[in-house]
């Protein structure tokens, strides 16, 4: 499935003052307003390697699984996956007025999703039918 996220320059400012001093260096004060934001290179399966933050103090780049920790909605929820594109929108006085990411999937995309297997054995699926669902073509059966 697919997903957007629209993160308007004050949004984006506050998950990045908030989440990125756990994933980079940043400066005591902040790392100040968004200016830009970039992927930097991608996995071979199209998922971003690394994120580039530009702010007032300085540039950070957050890598992997951590992209969607520091990337959040105004609610907190972090960002669906790490297989997206940005969409960046400067204004005239050089920061970011919105970021719009599109991206598909959700999860680390690295085996079963933990919280999707969950969500399924909630709604009933047994064992068996949620390993088929992740691992297609599979079958369970005893160790020889």
């Amino acid at each position: 499935f697919t997903w957007t996220e629209r993160l308007d320059g004050a949004a984006l400012t506050a998950a990045v003052d908030r989440y990125l001093a756990a994933y980079a260096a940043v400066p005591r004060g902040g790392a100040g307003a968004v200016r830009f934001v970039s992927v930097q290179g991608v996995t071979r399966s199209g998922r971003a390697a690394a994120l580039r933050i530009d702010a007032d103090r300085g540039s950070y780049e957050v890598r992997g699984d951590d992209i969607r920790r520091v990337l959040r909605a105004s609610g907190g929820g972090i960002l669906g996956s790490t297989y997206f594109t940005v969409e960046p929108v400067v204004g005239r006085d050089g920061r970011l007025q919105e970021l719009t990411v599109r991206g598909g999937g959700n999860g680390h995309g690295v085996g079963m999703c933990q919280w999707g297997a969950l969500g399924r054995a909630r709604a009933g699926q047994s064992f068996r039918e949620i390993l088929q669902a992740y691992y297609p073509g599979t079958s369970v059966a005893p160790a020889p």
